[in-house]
Order: structure tokens, then C-alpha cells, then sequence
């Protein structure tokens, strides 16, 4: 097995590591290991539910939305009504099991590899 190494932990968190550790009767590494994969398979259950893919549609808004645009400004740009894009933006929060356009914006930014010299489109003013 490899070695948890923490650097610069609180002490605090430390001190209940290692306590939490002597209750499991584990290592410090151990208890760690512990928690970080408890940690991990969360995550990976909360991912596997969320419905996604997104529809050609709400991955057009979804890029509109990275931008900073409106829910106006998307609806005149795609000839759509804003209920129409308040629905696709909703759409895609669900099925990317996200909170917020800043989320989308996170989510846009990873998955679009880095273009040199790329222009954007530009936000409407």
C-alpha cells in the first residue's frame, strides 16, 4: 500500500484523525485511506445519478451560458423565447446535477479543450 502523506494539516484535524483512527483500530494512513475512499465513492454514486447527456439544444444554451449571457440575451441569439431557455437552462442543472450558472460555466470550461488564438463569441449588448 502507499503512504497518505498530509502536509501542513491542522492540528485539530490531526488530533480527530488520530482518534478516529484508534476507534477503528486502523493507522493514521489507514483511517485516512478510509475516509478519502468513503469520500470518492460518494461522489462517483452522485455523478452515476445525474441523468445528463444534454440535448444539442441545452448544449448550445450551456455554452451561452459559460459566456455570461442572459437568459435574454440567449433567448435573441438562438430565436427562442426566454421560458424556452429558462427551461433548458433548469434542463441542464438537473442532468448535470448542478446548482448554479457558475456550476455550468465549471462544467463548459472542462470539457472544452483550450483552443490557441480562439475567438468567443461575444456577449450582446
Amino acid at each position: 500500500m502507499n503512504t497518505v502523506t498530509v502536509r501542513g494539516m491542522d492540528e485539530k484535524v490531526h488530533r480527530r484523525l488520530q482518534q478516529q483512527a484508534a476507534a477503528n483500530r486502523r493507522s493514521v494512513e489507514a483511517e485516512a485511506r478510509a475516509i478519502l475512499t468513503a469520500a470518492l465513492t460518494s461522489v462517483a454514486r452522485a455523478v452515476a445519478a445525474c441523468p445528463g447527456p444534454l440535448t444539442a439544444g441545452e448544449d448550445r444554451v450551456a455554452g451561452l451560458v459559460a459566456q455570461g449571457w442572459s437568459n435574454r440575451q440567449i433567448a435573441d441569439q438562438l430565436h427562442l423565447s426566454e421560458r424556452t431557455v429558462e427551461a433548458h437552462v433548469s434542463a441542464i442543472l438537473r442532468k448535470l446535477c448542478l446548482r448554479s450558472r457558475a456550476g455550468v460555466a465549471s462544467w463548459v470550461t472542462a470539457r472544452t479543450p483550450a483552443q490557441d488564438g480562439a475567438t468567443g463569441t461575444s456577449v450582446p449588448t
